[in-house]
């Protein structure tokens, strides 16, 4: 039995980096998106509690409408999903560089590539 190749760490690099990004795309997601609902309900049911307050109910409306324009604009769950099939394409090729000695580098580089344009494709501009 032959021992298991290592990974470059260049390749070792961009993977975590892309799940970290993948992580980080995810929690903006999610933050941007729970907050805008609670803004928006709450201006919504315009609740007794927080008419006294002045200018809150606007405040939250404008808030509501910052957070939808962003997750509109940067599309975070989108990005989530490139960065997470960046890093699924890079994973495979790496299990299998270091199970298969027949496999070569070219494939690691290629897996990248490949992940690098999941990436760029997500990109809004």
């Amino acid at each position: 039995m032959t021992n298991a190749r290592t990974i470059p760490q260049e390749i070792q690099r961009q993977l975590s980096d892309w799940d970290k990004f993948f992580r980080r795309w995810w929690v903006y997601h999610y933050a941007l998106g729970v907050s805008a609902t609670i803004f928006s309900i709450t201006v919504a049911s315009n609740p007794k509690l927080l008419q006294p307050i002045p200018n809150l109910i606007e405040t939250l409306a404008w808030l509501a409408a910052i957070l939808v324009a962003l997750i509109t604009f940067l599309t975070p769950s989108r990005r989530a999903k490139a960065y997470l099939a960046a890093w699924r394409t890079l994973h495979l090729a790496c299990a299998r560089y270091t199970a298969d000695p027949n496999s070569p580098l070219q494939d690691l580089l290629d897996a990248a590539k490949k992940g690098e344009d999941f990436i760029s494709q997500s990109d809004p501009i």
